[in-house]
């Protein structure tokens, strides 16, 4: 198994979902988090934005809300993030 294999096979255990090969745009891999897209780029060219150092990073995590509502988004993240759920 490759690094990147492994690592999606981690990601969606984490996540209990299965991620799918995405085959245009910018991810590699997706996955319907019920109203909620997870992304995963196994690689990207992203620099320092607004302070993150995305440059330091391989592989770039992003959840996108279905309907654009930013505050879900950033709901579902801090969810997903949170140490006690």
């Amino acid at each position: 198994m490759s690094p990147g294999e492994s690592l999606t096979a981690d990601v969606a255990t984490a996540f209990g979902t299965r991620l799918l090969p995405v085959a245009r745009g910018p991810a590699d891999y997706c996955a319907d988090l019920g109203g909620t897209r997870l992304e995963l780029e196994l690689s990207h060219d992203y620099v320092e934005d607004r302070g993150i150092p995305f440059d330091r990073y391989q592989v770039i995590a992003s959840l996108r809300d279905f309907g654009g509502d930013r505050e879900r988004e950033r709901a579902r993240a801090e969810h997903i993030l949170a140490t006690d759920r």
